[in-house]
């Protein structure tokens, strides 16, 4: 078992940043990769420990515990699943409870790299957390596994740009359960919802969702306009994709029909070619 001291020599031996320009000295790897193996070789205590050297802070910072954190993150994502299941373990436990500034987000940072669905619960926590949730939706989507449930039950309850990203987290998961949730956010009074809305469900390729989207695209303006016109290209080229070819021509005509204007030209000739490779 490795006491408090030792974990204190063990991440002595990770570099610091010098103090006069900030750059890391020069790691000696053999020392460090003996530390990595005796953190690993200290099981989860050793791991905690390492841990509790973070949440309390060390003189002269805490850079050097920051620094072996992370080499060792990175060291056992290339190990067995059950190191790296510790190790991912030991690091969301710094996300229950009151922490000092900034390690909840490093703690989240680096959990992207290694967290499976071990750590969601924990993770998903805080998603209700308008300072930490947009990394904990970074988190989510790095994880994919068992994190589109959660990303759903936060949706309902967020609020401003909590919003934005848990749908657009969704929608890069390609999350069908959340399809019927994202449509009615197609008619949000919040264009920027409306944007990431449209753009999720046709990253899906939600074919229940192309009337409202072609709608919306056909009455929205500016900036909006383009984002939405663009959606609907998105959606048709993934329903032609997943064979729906009906459906995709659908998309193309409407575009050509309702795009006659000089300065949106370029929209109807690409519904043109569209419709054309279609045949």
């Amino acid at each position: 078992m490795l006491d408090n001291e030792r974990l204190k020599e063990l991440v002595a031996k990770f570099p610091t940043p010098a103090a006069k320009d900030g750059k890391l000295a020069e790691v000696d790897k053999d020392a460090t990769d003996a530390a990595l193996a005796e953190f690993l070789k200290g099981g989860k205590d050793a791991v905690l420990g390492l841990v509790q050297l973070l949440v309390r802070g060390e003189k002269g910072g805490d850079g050097q515990v920051r620094h072996a954190i992370h080499a060792l993150v990175i060291h056992v994502g290339g190990r067995k699943a059950e190191e790296k299941r510790m190790v991912a373990e030991a690091l969301a436990s710094l996300l229950e409870g009151d922490q000092p500034e900034g390690v909840k987000p490093f703690v989240l940072q680096q959990l992207q790299f290694i967290g499976g669905k071990e750590v969601v619960p924990a993770v998903a926590k805080l998603l209700a957390d308008e300072t930490l949730a947009e990394t904990a939706v970074q988190t989510l989507v790095a994880i994919k596994v068992c994190a589109a449930p959660s990303l759903r039950a936060a949706l309902p309850n967020a609020k401003n740009r909590q919003v934005i990203v848990i749908v657009q987290a969704l929608g890069t998961l390609k999350d069908p359960e959340s399809a019927s949730e994202l449509r009615k956010l197609l008619a949000s009074n919040d264009s920027g919802v409306r944007q990431v809305a449209g753009w999720a469900l046709a990253n899906m390729g939600d074919a229940e969702c192309a009337k409202l989207l072609l709608k919306q695209s056909t009455l929205a303006e500016g900036y909006e306009r383009v984002k939405l016109t663009q959606a609907c290209f998105l959606l048709a080229e993934n329903l032609l994709a997943a064979g729906k070819k009906k459906e995709a021509a659908a998309i193309y005509q409407h575009l050509s029909d309702t795009r006659r204007e000089a300065v949106e030209k370029y929209i109807k000739d690409a519904a043109d070619r569209g419709l054309a490779g279609l045949e």
